[in-house]
């Protein structure tokens, strides 16, 4: 079914990052990762609130709900941590996002395409990819982090895409979210527990600064798809913090004490 909405907004309309239809959404999500210009959700669906729970209600519930076996990837980290908050969440909303998100092979197709996962014609060079259809038979790449550990084993994980400025010796790491639910303007816990961990993967690490970006896209298909946009995909928020920055790094760092982990230098 194709819903229309007198309300929604178009291709035309500023901020709007449609791919593949658009012919500058590749600029206009560069000005949105270098925090130049930020999308604009078509759908109306970010919210100008804050995520709503506390960092000191986040670490109490955490120290209520340690695992008894703490998995040593990221992405288990990063589960446990959706887990001290998923009952929060809005169950309309929820339940609204889980009809929206996209299936597991159309998101492997879209993430597949060079230009989707590269920055072409910029100074950001591609360092790793981990979406997609993987570029070898061994799979995507995944890096050992010495500086988290569970039981004396390094975290393992794999971000979705790097990248680096040479000149500048900047790393950009970005997370990617397939969703139509009610984003929060500074996107969720979650999202940035794995980007804190994968600023310390070794190989990056080492950079003179790190950008945490993390992006939302939605999907123009379906039960969602609004006539007035052309495009199949839509970038409908971008979030830029640096995983250096003490506030940051400080409320990260207990969470992954508390989850289990150990932390080095």
């Amino acid at each position: 079914m194709v819903s229309s909405n007198r309300n929604a907004l178009s291709d035309y309309a500023p901020g709007v990052v449609g791919m593949p239809s658009m012919f500058d959404w590749r600029f206009r999500r560069l000005a949105a990762i270098e925090g130049e210009a930020a999308p604009v959700d078509p759908w109306r669906r970010v919210s100008e609130d804050a995520f709503s729970i506390s960092s000191k209600t986040l670490l109490s519930r955490a120290a209520r709900a340690r695992p008894a076996r703490p998995g040593a990837t990221v992405s288990e980290f990063t589960d446990w941590v959706y887990s001290l908050y998923r009952r929060d969440i809005d169950l309309a909303s929820q339940q609204k996002g889980k009809e929206a998100e996209i299936g597991i092979d159309l998101i492997r197709r879209i993430t597949s395409k060079s230009d989707f996962r590269t920055l072409p014609g910029t100074r950001w060079r591609l360092l790793h990819c981990g979406i997609g259809e993987p570029q070898s038979e061994s799979g995507h790449p995944v890096f050992t982090i010495p500086a988290l550990s569970i039981d004396r084993a390094p975290l393992r994980g794999c971000p979705d895409l790097v990248f680096r400025d040479d000149e500048s010796d900047v790393v950009a790491l970005l997370e990617i979210k397939f969703t139509l639910r009610l984003v929060p303007r500074n996107l969720w816990p979650n999202v940035w527990a794995q980007l804190w961990a994968y600023s310390k993967i070794p190989q990056f690490a080492a950079s003179r600064a790190i950008t945490a970006v993390g992006e939302v896209w939605g999907d123009n298909l379906g039960s969602w798809r609004r006539s007035n946009l052309a495009s199949a995909f839509y970038l409908r928020h971008c979030v830029r913090r640096d995983p250096r920055a003490p506030a940051y790094d400080r409320f990260f760092r207990e969470l992954f004490q508390l989850y289990g982990g150990e932390i080095g230098e």
